[in-house]
């Protein structure tokens, strides 16, 4: 029998956000280098009306949308206020998101596929 070993990278990130206690969505390192956060872009969210997923559109225009603001290091929307009117149970669970990139009429959209844990609250 012959193998080929397939090399295994364990320190490789992946681009996630996860939603704080205050509502914003704060996004860890890799997530902030994979949307270019540096930049201080603006983003319009959009949900999936078939499965759930959340969508942050990069746009130019500040109606209705989020700008990308830095705390220390680390990068945040304030978003609370739409998590909230998406009944997102935000303060009773942990909501964290996987980051992917897709197109939207030819301007970067990322996908935020949810994953709900339950909070510990000790």
């Amino acid at each position: 029998m012959k193998l080929e070993f397939v090399d295994i990278n364990i320190s490789k990130g992946k681009p996630k956000a996860t939603i704080h206690l205050s509502g914003k969505l704060g996004f860890n390192n890799e997530a902030i280098q994979f949307m270019g956060l540096e930049r201080r872009p603006l983003y319009k969210l959009a949900k999936s009306e078939s499965n759930g997923d959340l969508y942050l559109l990069e746009v130019k225009e500040e109606n209705g949308a989020a700008k990308a603001a830095k705390a220390g290091k680390y990068f945040y929307l304030n978003v609370g206020d739409a998590f909230d009117r998406l009944e997102l149970d935000y303060k009773n669970n942990t909501i964290i998101f996987d980051i992917t990139k897709e197109s939207y009429e030819g301007q970067p959209l990322y996908v935020l596929s949810k994953r709900i844990l339950p909070r510990n609250k000790q």
